[in-house]
């Protein structure tokens, strides 16, 4: 399984390199493939968006192209936002976060299809 969470994370990274929303992508992989409940497949998504939020930073850093007046203003309210995320989902059970999270890939796939050309 090593192998297959490894050319997992290669292609989703690539693709989310391209723009083909990267955060939704590894969640379907966890729970459809393999078969991880919605919370934790969430909850490893989240761990991948800091690996990427670091390295991004790192990036923007070298490049100039990062405001470090907004960082801390960023750094509190995901912080805050994380937590008031996680705290909602303690109280909700696995099959209405897979629910509430499929609605929201719908949504956002419709939005991305009516604004595509923006």
């Amino acid at each position: 399984m090593l192998v297959l969470d490894i050319a997992a994370v290669f292609l989703v990274s690539l693709l989310a390199g391209m723009g083909v929303g990267g955060g939704g992508l590894p969640v379907l992989f966890f729970t459809a493939v393999r078969k991880f409940p919605q919370k934790p497949a969430q909850g490893l998504c989240m761990v991948l968006f800091i690996a990427a939020s670091v390295g991004a930073f790192i990036i923007n850093r070298k490049k100039r192209t990062l405001d470090l007046a907004i960082v801390p203003y960023i750094a509190l309210s995901g912080c805050i936002f994380a937590f008031l995320g996680a705290s909602f989902v303690e109280n909700v059970s696995n099959t209405a976060l897979r629910k509430l999270f499929g609605g929201l890939l719908i949504l956002t796939g419709i939005y991305t299809a009516i604004n595509k050309d923006k």
